[in-house]
């Protein structure tokens, strides 16, 4: 069993479960395990917003896991319950080097939550000023 123990939801298979976990953990070795044994890049946590496992990696800016993913077929484009997309998570927390991550591979800077909100404009209101300038720049 790769790794068991953790927060996702028991909707989940167990090996997309295990990649949350890993995810959560910050194990990139243990997410690529997962992948490698079938795990779903794209699974849905219905339990949890409604958000990808890289949605938890842009959330805590892990950089490695969010390569992992993204190469591995994540979309970048998914959105969660509310309509948040990864880009507007990793946005909203000032992780640069994430945002440019997934704008580099085709993250959408115009996508708009149900609080009509943009990755931009999440990005202003927590003062994460550059990130918001990028966004800016990649309409």
């Amino acid at each position: 069993m790769l790794l068991g123990e953790g927060c996702a939801s028991p909707q989940l298979s167990e090996i997309d479960a295990g990649l949350f976990n890993a995810v959560h953990s910050g194990d990139p070795r243990t997410v690529e395990q997962n992948l490698e044994h079938g795990a779903d890049p794209n699974a849905v946590d219905y339990a949890g917003v409604g958000g990808t496992p890289l949605f938890s990696a842009c959330l805590s800016g892990d950089v490695e896991i969010v390569e992992i993913l993204l190469k591995a077929g994540a979309d970048p484009n998914v959105t969660s319950y509310a309509g948040e997309s990864a880009l507007m998570w990793a946005a909203s927390r000032g992780h640069m080097k994430v945002v440019q991550q997934l704008l580099s591979t085709g993250a959408d800077p115009n996508i708009i939550d149900m609080f009509d909100r943009t990755a931009k404009l999440r990005a202003e209101r927590a003062g994460h000023v550059e990130i918001a300038k990028l966004l800016s720049a990649g309409r």
